[in-house]
């Protein structure tokens, strides 16, 4: 049952709930028929993060029931749009966030400066599953949790360095919805 990628950033979200615990492969597949990304075997549904389309021509979608097994099978197509971006100040009121489109996430900075306690506040949580990781100026991830709880926090950080550092929002699967960040002294 192929389908046709044709927009960067397309991607896709199968269920095999009729064929039964790992016995549909999603994968997608390049114009010259080479692998771009696999989702592998899933039980029931399966989410792959967004692609970027990286050369021109049609893209198709493989969903491959495995062995003998028969059922039915649905896609969700989704173009992503590039990860929304903004601004934190160290103790201002909480950024409302609204990520609407399954595979996007918020990319988030504040100045930080070395030897300062920080914590990262969520509140307001409508997406659900959500995972929050806090990267330093030099890119390496600090800290990090998941949670889908209404409101919760990073743990508290004491920044090694003076630099921009960076929030990331990244909803769990398929989920969308909102979200609210703070980030305080502590």
């Amino acid at each position: 049952m192929p389908s046709q990628l044709d927009r960067p950033s397309d991607q896709c979200q199968g269920h095999d709930d009729q064929w039964g615990p790992r016995l549909l492969v999603c994968a997608n597949l390049r114009p010259n028929g080479a692998e771009a990304s696999n989702a592998g075997s899933c039980i029931a549904t399966v989410f792959q993060e967004p692609l970027t389309l990286d050369s021109e021509g049609t893209f198709t979608l493989v969903l491959d029931p495995q062995t003998t097994h028969t059922g039915s099978a649905s896609a969700s197509l989704w173009n992503v749009q590039s990860d929304l971006t903004g601004t934190l100040t160290l103790n201002a009121s909480a950024t409302p966030i609204a990520l609407g489109i399954p595979g996007r996430k918020a990319q988030l900075t504040f100045a930080g400066t070395q030897g300062r306690r920080v914590t990262v506040r969520m509140t307001s949580n409508s997406i659900g599953a959500v995972s929050i990781r806090l990267f330093r100026p030099n890119g390496t991830q600090q800290v990090s949790t998941s949670s889908a709880a209404g409101s919760f926090n990073l743990s508290t950080q004491t920044l090694a360095s003076t630099g921009t550092y960076r929030v990331e929002i990244d909803p769990t699967g398929a989920n969308t919805g909102s979200i609210s960040v703070r980030v305080t002294n502590p």
